[in-house]
């Protein structure tokens, strides 16, 4: 962290208002050191600076510590007292220091130097996430664009030591289609025609979703890497009134127990905990890592217990030179019912089937002379069930964009998505079902609005699954805002 400390030990005589050139007086002698407690507050803090520059960190900590008996909240002494104690070795005594400075700065530039100290004592301990969490504060209050791009650079040298990372998200989305309800009044079942419920028609609402992500490299060697992780992801809903009249409609319709009924938006939401094992291998010298990881993990719907799933992937990226790439993606996931059996209004059983998905994918990336990126994936899937609307075979094609230069200060992303499924012979139409899924989305990321080292993006997207069964007739609308790392 050499250059956290050059760049601290520069800032902490400007925020002093004292400058290294102006302080260097000629040494102080031990005599002075003696006697700095008759000196004035101002005089005090110049000595322990000319101390500090001189490379007598003791000396300048015996001048702080008189001056801290008398004001424990002068901050000014508070940060060169981090900064001594540093030079003297003492990163656990720095990160006191340099904490009750940032608490005690009255301006941001202080701050910083502060918070910038508290993140080199945390590295120095081998605290590294704590010292990822004092550069976001140092970045909150950066002095200038250089400031901010070195707690950048000193962020991304910690995440690469640390073996312990955190991903954190959130968001809220508003949608005319929470619950992928069809566009249709009714559903044909072989020569019958069904009035749809209500619960199975589009529910406008907010979406609320919250994800936590966290790794530990457990081991790691020149061409291998063995981590662990953990993910836990949650989403609910919140619905507008026209909404929640309408599933009490179901509710006044039903003709048994009501209890399994949906009545808010809590009702749809789900939840998903897993554990991962994530193998990175380099197989031949010069060559990619290529990823292999399985998950095992439980979901929840509507706060039951839902389904139990396990989950292979392997992918490998290609170089096809200094600009394109190619990546090779294999995946599988086999979900199985967790839930107790529940039975229909007639009083019949109902069994959740186990669904097993597998396929392949290919994605290819170029970066344009202009610096825009542009993705083109294609890829295969297969799901097999024992229930209809979950066995079919598909092909998906994506294309992305995202731009290299601000319009107006915004960066934004585009995408598109095409998906054809096969189901075969259904019993929902005469003959072959066939659907096919269209999304695309605009993402826009505000570089200028920044909190902490994290900025808002918002998503726009729309999408339409065109059905000749209608029930799986749909389509939806939704604006979502989030948070991202800006570095």
């Amino acid at each position: 962290m050499i250059r956290l400390h050059l760049a601290t030990a520069a800032l902490a005589a400007f925020s002093l208002g004292v400058t290294p050139a102006a302080s260097q007086t000629g040494p102080a002698s031990a005599e002075q050191v003696q006697g700095a407690a008759s000196l004035s507050a101002e005089d005090m803090r110049v000595l322990a600076q000319q101390l500090l520059n001189a490379g007598r960190a003791a000396d300048s900590a015996q001048v702080l510590t008189a001056l801290l008996d008398r004001d424990p909240n002068d901050a000014a002494a508070l940060i060169l007292g981090a900064q001594a104690a540093l030079d003297q070795g003492l990163p656990a005594q720095a990160t006191g220091l340099a904490q009750r400075g940032y608490r005690a700065a009255g301006d941001d530039t202080s701050r910083y130097v502060a918070a910038r100290l508290a993140a080199r004592a945390h590295a120095e301990q081998k605290q590294d996430t704590r010292a990822q969490f004092w550069l976001r504060r140092a970045r909150q209050v950066a002095p200038s664009a250089q400031g901010a791009e070195s707690v950048a650079q000193d962020y991304a040298f910690l995440r690469n030591r640390n073996p312990l990372s955190f991903n954190l998200s959130f968001g809220a989305s508003p949608s005319n289609n929470i619950n992928n309800g069809s566009r249709s009044d009714t559903a044909t079942i072989g020569p019958f025609v069904t009035v749809l419920s209500e619960s199975a028609k589009p529910l406008s609402g907010i979406q609320f979703d919250a994800a936590l992500s966290a790794r530990y490299r457990a081991h790691e060697t020149n061409r291998s890497q063995l981590s662990f992780g953990v993910d836990l992801r949650t989403t609910t809903y919140a619905l507008n009134q026209s909404a929640k009249d309408a599933l009490q409609r179901d509710i006044d319709a039903s003709l048994t127990a009501t209890s399994d009924l949906p009545r808010n938006g809590s009702d749809f939401s789900y939840s998903e905990a897993s554990f991962s094992l994530i193998q990175k291998q380099i197989f031949k010298a010069g060559a990619r890592p290529t990823t292999m990881s399985v998950q095992i993990g439980k979901s929840w719907y509507g706060g039951d217990p839902y389904q139990r799933f396990v989950a292979p992937a392997v992918s490998h990226t290609f170089a096809l030179g200094r600009t394109d790439q190619l990546r090779l993606d294999g995946f599988a996931r086999l979900n199985q019912s967790d839930r107790e059996e529940r039975t229909d209004d007639f009083g019949a059983p109902i069994n959740d089937p186990d669904i097993l998905n597998y396929g392949l994918g290919v994605t290819y990336s170029t970066l344009q002379a202009s610096g825009d990126v542009v993705n083109l994936g294609l890829a295969h899937r297969i799901s097999r069930s024992d229930r209809a609307d979950n066995d079919f075979s598909a092909w998906r094609i994506s294309a992305g964009l995202d731009l290299a230069e601000p319009i107006m200060n915004v960066k934004f992303g585009f995408g598109f998505q095409m998906e054809e499924r096969d189901y075969g012979d259904s019993i929902y139409v005469d003959g072959t079902r066939r659907d096919r899924i269209v999304n695309a989305q605009v993402a826009a990321q505000f570089d200028n609005v920044e909190y902490y080292g994290f900025i808002p993006v918002m998503t726009l997207g729309v999408g339409r699954t065109f059905s000749a069964a209608e029930r799986f007739d749909t389509e939806y609308a939704t604006i979502g805002m989030d948070l991202r790392s800006a570095f």
